[in-house]
C-alpha cells in the first residue's frame, strides 16, 4: 500500500498489483476497498473478485490527469482469467465548458445514470438532468454518429437516450458528449463489468439489428463521407499500431483523436508510426475517428493484445518518430496543428497508399492545417515517393481573423528541405522554409487571405516584369501621405500590408486618362518596414517599402 486514504470504510491505494499463478487456480477478493493507479495484471488461471466475498467492496481504477501515464488499467487478460464482479473506472477531463468531447464505455452496462452524477446528460428522456446548472437547453448532448446519413459529419449525429436514463451505453461505440458547465475538473465514473475479449468496435444494436456504423457512403460531401466515431472499450489504453491487437477491413492506417483542451487532432500511422499521437496511444474511455477510403462496409475488431503493456502513456506528448518527414505546422498563440509530409520508403502504389491519411474536418477546429492532393483531398499525411516536384497546396481552416504562423521541421532528413519556398499567393511572397524560422501572416473575412492562399514549392515565384503593369510611388521614404502612380485603368486594390502579412491601410486608384492615383495616410503609422501591394488586370505586384515619418 502506498497510501491510505481512509473514509467510512478502509481504503488502500496501490500503484501496480501483480497476481501470479503460484496456486492453481489462484483466487483472490479484496477485504478492503481498494484504489488502484497503475497496471493491474493477473495470471491465466487467476481468478479475481474486486467485490469481496460478502460483495461490499469497491475495486476502482484511478483517473486523476488528463495525461493519464499512471491511470488505473487492466492489462492484457488471458481467456481462462476470471474476474467476476464489478469494477470502477475513472476518466478525469480538464476543463472545458460548452465543448464536444468524444468518450467511449470501458464497462458493459454503463448507464446514463452513472454519467449524470458528474455530468449533466439532457434530451427528450425520463430522468433527463434538464434544468441544470450551465445547460442553455434540453437539447440532446449525448450522441453517436451514423457515416451514412448525408451531409456534413454534423448531420451524422443521432441522439443516443431516447427512452429513460437506464439506457446503457454499447462498448466500442465512440460518443460525442457536450460538456455543458464544464467549467471545473470532471472525473467520470462508471462500474460494473469490464469489457474483454475480443470487441467488434461501431456496432449499434437495434438501428437496425443491427447498425455497423463503419461505412463509406458517397453522399456528395467528400469532407465528411467514410468518417466513424468508435470508442476504446477497455479499461486500459490501447495501441493503435500494436498489430496482433486488431484486425481492420477498409480501415484507414491512421487513426485521429481529438484533443479538447488543445482543440487540434493528434494522429498516428500504424504502417509509417509517424503522427504526433504519442506511440498511437489511445487512452480508456476515448472515442476516436477512423476512415474508411472505399464505398462499402468496413470492419474493425480489437482484442486484449491492443493493450498497451506500458500503461496508458502520455495523452498527448509528442513522440520522436523515425520516419522523414516534414511536420507543417499552422498556429497562433494559443493553438498549434499539425500535419505531415511524409517520404514513402518505396515507390509502389500500395506503399504511398499506405503512408498517407485523409484528415477530418468536423467544423469544431478553430485552427487546422491540410495538405490538398492532386485529387482535391484534404491530407493530414501526404505521402511523396521522394522530393516534392511542382507545387503541393497547403489549405488552412481558422476561425477567427487575426494572426498565425506556419513553421516547418525537417524529421529524421527529408531530403533537400531547405530548398523548399513557401508560397504566399496572397502577398506574392516566396520563403524558403527552414526549421525554427516561422512565417507569421494574417487573415481577414476577404477570402484571399484565407482561401488558395499558401504552396510548398521548390521553385520560388516567377514574375514575368514585361507582362505586369507597373506602379511607382513617393515621398521615398513614404511619410504623410503617399502617393502611388500605376500605368494601368484597371486597378482593383492598392493595399499597405505590414511584415505579420495584417493590411493596415487600404487607397482607391482612380484614372486620370494617363494613370491611375491613389493616395493613402500614413501620418498615424508606426515607423518600418511595409509591403504595398497593388492588383491590377488579374495580376498582384508587391513592393517593399520603408514608412519614416
Amino acid at each position: 500500500a502506498l497510501q491510505n486514504i481512509g473514509g467510512t470504510a478502509p481504503v488502500t491505494t496501490f500503484r501496480n498489483i501483480t497476481i501470479s499463478n503460484t496456486f492453481t487456480p489462484t483466487s483472490v477478493s479484496f477485504e478492503n476497498n481498494i484504489n488502484l493507479i497503475g497496471t493491474l495484471a493477473l495470471g491465466a488461471t487467476t481468478r479475481l473478485d474486486p467485490d469481496g466475498n460478502l460483495g461490499n467492496t469497491i475495486f476502482t481504477l484511478l483517473s486523476t490527469s488528463d495525461s493519464p501515464a499512471a491511470d488505473g488499467n487492466i492489462a492484457s487478460l488471458a481467456a481462462t482469467t476470471q474476474i467476476n464482479g464489478n469494477v470502477t473506472v475513472q476518466r478525469f477531463f480538464r476543463p472545458k465548458d460548452n465543448f464536444d468531447r468524444f468518450i467511449s464505455a470501458p464497462i458493459s452496462n454503463a448507464s446514463i445514470l452513472q454519467l449524470q452524477a458528474s455530468v449533466p446528460i439532457t434530451g427528450e428522456f425520463v430522468g433527463t438532468s434538464f434544468p441544470c446548472t450551465g445547460c442553455v437547453n434540453n437539447g440532446d448532448n449525448l450522441r453517436y454518429n451514423r457515416e451514412a446519413l448525408p451531409g456534413t459529419v454534423n448531420v451524422g449525429y443521432v441522439q443516443w437516450a431516447t427512452v429513460s436514463n437506464a439506457q446503457t451505453l454499447v462498448p466500442g461505440v465512440g460518443y460525442d458528449l457536450y460538456m455543458w458547465n464544464g467549467v471545473a475538473n470532471t472525473t467520470l465514473s462508471v462500474r460494473g463489468t469490464i469489457n474483454r475479449g475480443s470487441i467488434n468496435l461501431g456496432i449499434v444494436p437495434g438501428v437496425p439489428t443491427p447498425l455497423n456504423t463503419i461505412t463509406h457512403t458517397n453522399t456528395g460531401n467528400a469532407s465528411a463521407d467514410g468518417w466513424n466515431l468508435v470508442g476504446n472499450p477497455y479499461p486500459s489504453a490501447i495501441q493503435w499500431n500494436n498489430g496482433a491487437g486488431w484486425t481492420k477491413t477498409n480501415i484507414d492506417p491512421t487513426v485521429w483523436v481529438w484533443d479538447v483542451v488543445g482543440r487540434v487532432w493528434h494522429s498516428f500511422n500504424a504502417s509509417t508510426s509517424l503522427g504526433d499521437l504519442t506511440n498511437g496511444i489511445i487512452a480508456s474511455g476515448q472515442g476516436f475517428w477512423v476512415y474508411a477510403p472505399a464505398v462499402g462496409a468496413a470492419t474493425l475488431t480489437v482484442n486484449e493484445a491492443a493493450k498497451s503493456i506500458a500503461g496508458s502513456g502520455s495523452y498527448f506528448r509528442e513522440r520522436g518518430d523515425e520516419m522523414v518527414a516534414i511536420r507543417v505546422s499552422l498556429g497562433n498563440n494559443e493553438i498549434n496543428d499539425n500535419s505531415f509530409i511524409v517520404q514513402a520508403k518505396q515507390a509502389g502504389k500500395e506503399h504511398l497508399t499506405a503512408a498517407e491519411a485523409v484528415k477530418p474536418l468536423l467544423g469544431i477546429e478553430p485552427v487546422a492545417v491540410y495538405l490538398v492532393d492532386s485529387a482535391k483531398r484534404n491530407m493530414g499525411h501526404y505521402a511523396s515517393r521522394g522530393s516534392i516536384t511542382g507545387s503541393l497546396p497547403i489549405k488552412i481552416q481558422v476561425a477567427e481573423n487575426g494572426d498565425y504562423h506556419f513553421s516547418f521541421e525537417n524529421m529524421n532528413g527529408f531530403p533537400a528541405f531547405e530548398s523548399y519556398y513557401l508560397i504566399d499567393k496572397y502577398l506574392g511572397e516566396s520563403t524558403r522554409i527552414a526549421s525554427g524560422t516561422p512565417y507569421t501572416f494574417s487573415v481577414s473575412n476577404s477570402p484571399e487571405t484565407r482561401d488558395d492562399r499558401f504552396f510548398l514549392s521548390s521553385t520560388p515565384l516567377t514574375k514575368d516584369a514585361t507582362s505586369l503593369p507597373s506602379f511607382s510611388y513617393y515621398p521615398n521614404p513614404a511619410s504623410g501621405t503617399l502617393t502611388v502612380e500605376i500605368s494601368s485603368e484597371l486597378v482593383e486594390r492598392v493595399q499597405l500590408i505590414d511584415l505579420t502579412g495584417k493590411t493596415v491601410a487600404v487607397a482607391q486608384a482612380q484614372w486620370n486618362g494617363k494613370r491611375s492615383v491613389a493616395r493613402m495616410d500614413l501620418s498615424d503609422k508606426p515607423n518600418g518596414l511595409y509591403i504595398l501591394r497593388v492588383v491590377s488586370e488579374g495580376k498582384q505586384i508587391v513592393k517593399k517599402i520603408l514608412v519614416f515619418n
